[in-house]
């Protein structure tokens, strides 16, 4: 079946199929996935953005479950899809995200599922757990700039919590890599890690700032 077809049978029939999907990585190997796992990624990838609050959670379960499976299909340009388009999402449901890019915030914008954040933080500790240094390597510079940009912004009571969460997602980065972090996610984002943990009064920020801090040494 071609992806679009899948994608808009997932529109319609959301629930089910990722309750089967989900169900089916949990139980199986990654010899036993195979081919399926890079054809599952890629439907659920791009149908990520067209989620519904409802089902979004699901959904980056269900591909937190396929790349914990088989870890081999994030490839760099599979990691760089994902990455981005997990910020979509994350930019969608979030006032604060905006404020820190500088796009005007809906007002009737809610703020994202805190299940499907903690997913998110889960699926980025997967990937950087990746033993590819490619994989690792397209993580980094698909996030560092927009982690950059965010904690550059002056902490204000709109904004304090999605630097929080960039935080917590640094750390997570941070607490998946195994090997060597290379020089490229500190040179983009300690400066303005640490620039905002001394200007904030946000508790969780300050306490990633200190554990990067001793990484960083």
């Amino acid at each position: 079946m071609h992806s679009q077809v899948s994608i808009s049978f997932l529109i319609r029939w959301a629930t089910g199929p990722l309750l089967i999907l989900h169900s089916f990585c949990r139980y199986i190997d990654a010899q036993t996935l195979g081919s399926f796992s890079q054809r599952i990624l890629s439907d659920l990838v791009p149908f990520l953005a067209q989620a519904s609050e409802n089902a979004l959670a699901l959904i980056m379960e269900t591909i937190r479950a396929v790349i914990g499976v088989d870890a081999t299909i994030l490839n760099a340009g599979a990691t760089s899809q994902l990455v981005s388009v997990i910020f979509q999402v994350w930019q969608a449901h979030s006032q604060g995200l905006s404020a820190c890019q500088g796009v005007s915030a809906e007002s009737d914008k809610a703020a994202i599922d805190p299940i499907a954040t903690a997913i998110m933080e889960e699926i980025f500790e997967t990937v950087a757990g990746s033993e590819s240094d490619a994989t690792f390597q397209s993580l980094v510079q698909s996030s560092s700039p927009i982690f950059a940009n965010i904690l550059s912004a002056q902490p204000t009571q709109d904004n304090m919590g999605i630097q929080a969460e960039a935080c917590e997602l640094i750390s997570h980065i941070l607490t998946g890599r195994a090997g060597d972090i290379g020089s490229e996610l500190g040179a983009a984002v300690w400066n303005p890690l640490f620039d905002c943990a001394d200007a904030t009064e946000d508790h969780a920020t300050v306490q990633v700032s200190r554990l990067v801090h001793i990484v960083s040494s």
